[in-house]
């Protein structure tokens, strides 16, 4: 006489269901969270351009006669800035293609060659400084500015038409507060985040900068540029 052995079965199909409710779970989870992630990183990015700073523009009277050489091998003359008749410098920056930028919507980190560790922000959400300054040997008022830069009230402004926008192939500038000099060395100056205090850089260092987007925190570009030796004259 045969005996078959049956197997009791009824207790795998619960164990493999729970299982397959888990992997089930698992990749609905991950799907959720990858989504999720894509859509965090579209709102968080950061607008793609190619950004640089094609010149440092000494705007209003200035004696061009002053010292023409050309030291360190800059290519330019040394601009003679007059006392009363010239307070705006401003760094040109040319948006060569990418995304369209609105002035407003960005920051600009300013550091220099020579001293790294200093850094100051500029924006369009500070106020620029008004003048009346302190600082031995600085010139400059607003309103004895003729053309482009007269009583120019934002730091960063599209050129020439002092808009915010700025689409590929345009230019804007960022304006700097005053020039000065500071024993025997001449700057061009930023009163530090709103004024709270000085941030220079000197004639013949290089000025560094990161343009920020503020909605991401993020780094739209880098670069740099030399300030031109120029000098300060009292008459």
């Amino acid at each position: 006489m045969k005996y078959i052995k049956q197997l009791n079965e009824s207790a795998v199909s619960p164990v493999v269901g729970v299982m397959m409710m888990l992997v089930v779970t698992i990749i609905l989870a991950a799907v959720v969270s990858a989504f999720a992630s894509g859509v965090a990183g579209d709102t968080s990015a950061a607008p793609q351009a190619s950004i640089i700073a094609t010149e440092i523009v000494f705007d209003g009277a200035y004696d061009g006669n002053g010292d023409s050489s050309d030291r360190y091998g800059q290519g330019v003359a040394r601009p003679t800035a007059v006392s009363g008749k010239m307070t705006d410098v401003y760094v040109v920056f040319e948006h060569k293609g990418g995304d369209s930028i609105n002035l407003n919507n960005i920051e600009m980190q300013l550091s220099s060659m020579s001293k790294s560790d200093e850094k100051s922000l500029v924006s369009n959400s500070y106020t620029p400084y008004e003048g009346g300054n302190s600082y031995i040997g600085s010139v400059g008022d607003k309103s004895s500015i003729a053309g482009f830069s007269e009583n120019w009230a934002t730091y960063l402004e599209t050129f020439p038409d002092h808009g915010t926008v700025v689409n590929p192939g345009d230019k804007f500038v960022m304006h700097t507060d005053f020039v000065t000099q500071l024993g025997s060395t001449n700057s061009i100056c930023w009163m530090n985040n709103d004024a709270v205090y000085q941030f220079w850089v000197d004639a013949g260092d290089v000025l560094t900068y990161d343009i920020i987007d503020k909605n991401s925190g993020k780094v739209i570009t880098s670069g740099d540029i030399q300030v031109p030796l120029f000098t300060i004259s009292n008459s």
